[in-house]
């Protein structure tokens, strides 16, 4: 049950000789500038707080003094002279607590929010009040399970919606690259792909064959160019007895002498003409055989090349597999992060309301780009949280805001089942105004 306060005396605290006042839902205490406004809300805050404050004492007085009458009966004061302060806790049920400071502190949260002062704060103070107010422990291991990531135990300090942002925005980095990678992977087997001929042609035949009918042929050619050889020599042997023979006879047979040169002439004509076809018929019968077997030698160089990267595409693809496995491992993993979220989200005390990448996001829309009525009414849910058993919250200067702006935190300041205790600078004396 939220307790409210039903009733407040006030003597002797900072400008406030002496007031006593029945705060409503929302009560608002206007008046100029000097009026008392800020001195009586600091007087009803100064009774929740705990230590000593002699600057709380009104100038002149030796005693000032605030009491707070709950709904339920309760009263929680404080007196204050010159040198100390002393809290008092008379329960519902009429008992004075022997220990009054630790009674306040079960009623009220010392990490209370003032709603028009975190509309005001920068950002990363919202956030923290905001997660202050909603505390949430990330269940580390089932992030893990999730993510398929290590993650650090120091993240157990965090709340819970920045760690799994954390560990989203890793997650996603991670498949943006196992993606990139894939991707480059795929270009690299496409243009290796390129590479392969379409079919090299092919011949009958192996290339041992061939290199033997080679070598035939280059020993026919050998045996031809002996048998000339031979030949020639043998009459070589003839032309030089015949020559020995002119030589005695020399004057008698010069014209015997001159036809048989002739004839060594001719012949020997004759045997350079065979050489010279031998050699065309040899060669000529080679070079269809070398031509052969370059081409085996080319086709067996062409195939050992695209075996080779065949392999190596193989390979490659195996590991695109891999890596778009990967990816789709972490696409999973992110969703089921989402989910995670998600089921996080649905439990807040707030709905609709998250953290995101170090922003505040309500019904996902950025917290600055919320009209103010919307931020006001995230504002007022925050306060709630934070405002303990009992629900006051007192806010000062809330002229800050303007005329629809004020009506709107008043409207959510009232649904919210808060009591909102508030100043307003006014033309006119000290007046409490009360709903």
């Amino acid at each position: 049950m939220t307790l409210s306060v039903s009733r407040v005396k006030i003597s002797n605290i900072l400008g406030v000789e002496d007031l006593e006042l029945t705060p409503g839902k929302f009560t608002a205490i206007v008046g100029r500038n000097g009026s008392g406004k800020t001195s009586t809300l600091e007087a009803i805050k100064a009774a929740l707080r705990g230590g000593h404050d002699a600057t709380l004492l009104r100038n002149g007085a030796d005693q000032g003094e605030v009491v707070l009458v709950l709904d339920d009966g309760t009263q929680i004061g404080k007196r204050i002279t010159p040198k100390a302060s002393t809290a008092v806790f008379v329960g519902a049920d009429g008992k004075r607590a022997s220990k009054p400071a630790e009674s306040i502190r079960e009623l009220i949260d010392a990490l209370s929010v003032n709603p028009i002062e975190f509309l005001a704060v920068p950002r990363k103070q919202q956030i923290s009040a905001l997660l202050e107010a909603m505390p949430m422990k990330a269940d580390l291991d089932r992030l893990a399970s999730i993510s398929g990531m290590t993650l650090d135990a120091s993240l157990a300090d965090l709340h819970a919606l920045e760690v799994i942002d954390r560990v989203h925005r890793d997650l996603y980095d991670e498949r943006t690259g196992t993606n990139r990678a894939h991707k480059e992977k795929v270009a690299t087997i496409n243009q290796l792909s390129a590479t392969i001929p379409a079919g090299a042609g092919t011949v009958e035949g192996g290339e041992a064959g061939v290199l033997e009918k080679m070598a035939e042929i280059d020993r026919a050619r050998d045996a031809e160019l002996d048998r000339i050889d031979k030949k020639l020599a043998g009459l070589e042997t003839s032309w030089d007895e015949k020559l020995a023979d002119i030589d005695a006879r020399m004057q008698a047979l010069r014209d015997e002498q001159a036809a048989v040169l002739s004839e060594r002439a001719n012949i020997r004509q004759a045997a350079e003409k065979q050489r010279a076809k031998a050699g065309a018929d040899h060669s000529a019968a080679r070079a269809p055989l070398a031509e052969k077997l370059a081409i085996i030698q080319a086709n067996r160089d062409a195939e050992a090349k695209a075996r080779a990267t065949r392999e190596t595409i193989a390979q490659m693809e195996e590991e695109a597999d891999a890596l778009r496995d990967d990816a789709e491992k972490a696409t999973a993993a992110l969703a089921a992060l989402d989910a995670y979220k998600a089921e996080l989200l649905a439990s807040l005390p707030i709905p609709g309301l998250s953290v995101r990448d170090g922003e505040i996001y309500f019904r996902d829309v950025l917290f600055d780009r919320l009209n103010s009525a919307e931020q006001v009414k995230v504002a007022v849910e925050v306060a709630k949280l934070r405002a303990g058993q009992l629900g006051l919250v007192c806010v000062d200067g809330i002229e800050r805001l303007d005329g629809p702006a004020f009506e709107d935190f008043k409207a959510a300041a009232i649904e919210s089942g808060l009591q909102l205790v508030v100043t307003r600078v006014a033309d006119g004396e000290f007046n409490v105004e009360t709903e």
